[in-house]
């Protein structure tokens, strides 16, 4: 019976902390920051998005980078799935048809939401790195 309550206990730390690595506070500002600024702007300010909330809030360069990452990846996933669904996959399809991925709409996808990943990601440990710089 102890081991029964220790495994789970150790599943439900694992699952604490997988899903504190997504989504917290530090993710819900870089998530609402970029879709404001984005409606507005181009892209790329995805990145300052990234780069000022994790400059304020982020407590290590793996953090910052995980919940840059992650924010702008859960956004734009749900951004490219809202205009994927909406247009039945014809705006996907004819995107993926210019690019060389022979209309392949959901490779199409996956590399939108990797390469908004890795700018989220890099800008946010970027942020903390420039705010630890500075503090010595």
């Amino acid at each position: 019976m102890a081991n029964n309550i220790s495994t789970s206990d150790k599943e439900s730390t694992f699952l604490g902390k997988l899903v504190s690595a997504f989504f917290s506070p530090l993710t819900s500002i870089i998530i609402m920051l970029a879709f404001v600024s984005q409606y507005f702007f181009d892209w790329w300010v995805i990145a300052l998005a990234a780069f000022t909330a994790c400059y304020l809030q982020a407590k290590s360069s793996g953090e910052a980078f995980r919940k840059g990452a992650g924010g702008i990846a859960m956004l734009w996933l749900l951004v490219t799935l809202y205009y994927h669904i909406a247009t039945d996959g014809i705006l996907s399809s004819k995107i993926a048809s210019i690019l060389p991925l022979n209309g392949n709409a959901g490779l199409l996808i996956v590399i939108t939401v990797l390469i908004g990943g890795l700018v989220g990601g890099f800008a946010g440990m970027s942020g903390y790195l420039v705010r630890s710089s500075l503090n010595k």
